[in-house]
């Protein structure tokens, strides 16, 4: 760590906007006026005594976050273990739905192994009734399962229906589902260890999963959500939401989703419909970055999302939650999140803009307004003021290597730490060999 990221580690917020201030009025470089405010906030005290404190503290904050998480880990891991009991069998979970009834399906399953083997699908699947929605998600899980080789695998379902089809008499089902019974019995006779003649046991009702199971289903297994995905990726579409901007188009909503989901898991208690809404959602006003207006797109986005989703027949109850996941997402906006559901998908968001695919981003936007790589002669900003507008390396020291500490979930800080710790290698390597060994 060179003296300007030691200085701008040390420093709080306050203090960094008191020296970012000082440098553009003075024209000192940022490293100096760091100093000079540190300087002063040590008061009586050596401004190495204050850093010192400081590290000390910042050592202190990351071994608590570090006990914190191992603890939640190891609990989460003996909510498996008891989840999962002696028994070495797979297990499965699958759902569809009909949007009317019947109308366009959607399908949802989760298919998990005893070691922590996980596959989760969701998708549309065409048109048809409900119960065609069901038999075609449980196919769907037993094709998944015989892919990786499951043994004693046990299904979940919450079809009546389609459990009694499964588990009824070869002559006794409803003559309408056929096929898809027949498509079953040929998947569940060729399970290993899952015997055409004893799969009648296998298919069920659901039971009452672990929490973990719970957080899975819920956020990405579920009908509802798969169905709800297809519409607002629609309609983001529509919006033109996913139009020529690069960094914000239809990809960056769905990797935006995909980080939502791992945040999702460390929080079954939110809801995912809210988080998925506002994740397919939150650019429908996308505002270039130089914009003076930039600060009120999510606002904007809030207002034009309660519209589009109220005609869509969004559940009104939601309607207030997700436009506020939706504005508090904005790192220009500075709305503080106030709930679980606002705070994973910030969290998501910025996720976006770390690791290697947020630094393609970072530069193509920088391509976008018109910014140099980088400063010809220092592109470290030793002796000069940062400016990520001037200069895209800039913006990782100017904002990029700060959200980790925004980050409004442990997990979520956890995965912007891992995603940091490259941009900074990156940068670093890209120094040496814009400058040369010599720095000439």
């Amino acid at each position: 760590m060179n003296e300007l990221e030691r200085l701008q580690a040390a420093a709080n917020r306050k203090e960094l906007a008191i020296s970012r201030r000082l440098a553009r009025q003075s024209g000192m470089p940022l490293a100096q006026a760091l100093h000079a405010t540190l300087t002063a906030s040590a008061g009586a005290d050596s401004l190495p005594g204050l850093l010192a404190r400081r590290d000390a503290l910042r050592a202190q904050e990351a071994a608590r976050l570090e006990a914190r998480h191992n603890t939640r880990a190891q609990a989460a891991a003996e909510r498996r273990a008891r989840h999962r009991g002696a028994s070495t069998g797979w297990r499965a979970w699958f759902d569809g739905s009909a949007r009317p009834n019947p109308g366009r399906c959607a399908i949802g399953a989760l298919l998990r192994g005893p070691d922590g083997e996980l596959v989760e699908l969701s998708r549309a699947a065409g048109h048809g009734n409900s119960s065609e929605a069901e038999y075609l998600a449980l196919i769907a899980v037993l094709e998944a399962a015989l892919a990786h080789g499951a043994t004693g695998l046990t299904v979940f379902g919450d079809s009546q229906v389609v459990i009694d089809d499964v588990n009824g008499p070869q002559d006794a089902g409803a003559g309408a589902l056929r096929a898809y019974r027949l498509r079953v019995h040929a998947l569940l006779a060729r399970l290993p260890g899952s015997p055409c003649a004893g799969y009648r046991a296998t298919v069920t009702r659901k039971p009452t999963p672990s929490r973990s199971a719970r957080a899975a289903w819920k956020t990405m297994s579920t009908p509802e959500l798969g169905a709800w995905r297809v519409r607002l990726a629609a309609l983001a579409a529509d919006a033109g939401s996913t139009g020529p901007d690069g960094a914000h188009d239809a990809s960056h909503l769905r990797r935006v989703w995909r980080n939502a989901r791992l945040l999702l898991d460390h929080h079954p208690d939110a809801d995912a419909l809210v988080v998925l809404a506002a994740c397919y959602l939150h650019d429908l006003v996308n505002l270039p970055k130089d914009d003076p207006e930039r600060r009120m797109a999510s606002r904007r986005s809030a207002a034009l999302a309660r519209e589009r989703l109220a005609a869509l027949g969004y559940p009104a109850g939601r309607l207030d939650a997700t436009a506020h996941a939706i504005e508090a997402h904005s790192f220009s906006a500075a709305i503080a999140p106030c709930s679980i559901e606002a705070r994973i998908v910030q969290d998501a968001d910025r996720l976006d803009a770390l690791g290697a695919v947020g630094l393609a981003r970072m530069f193509y936007i920088a391509g976008r307004i018109g910014s140099a790589l980088a400063h010809p002669d220092d592109p470290l900003a030793a002796a000069r003021s940062l400016d990520d507008r001037a200069y895209a390396l800039d913006h990782i020291s100017c904002k990029l290597a700060g959200l980790p500490a925004t980050m409004q979930t442990a997990a979520g800080r956890a995965l912007a730490g891992e995603r940091v710790a490259m941009l900074v290698s990156f940068r670093n390597a890209f120094a040496d060999e814009w400058q040369g060994e010599t720095g000439g």
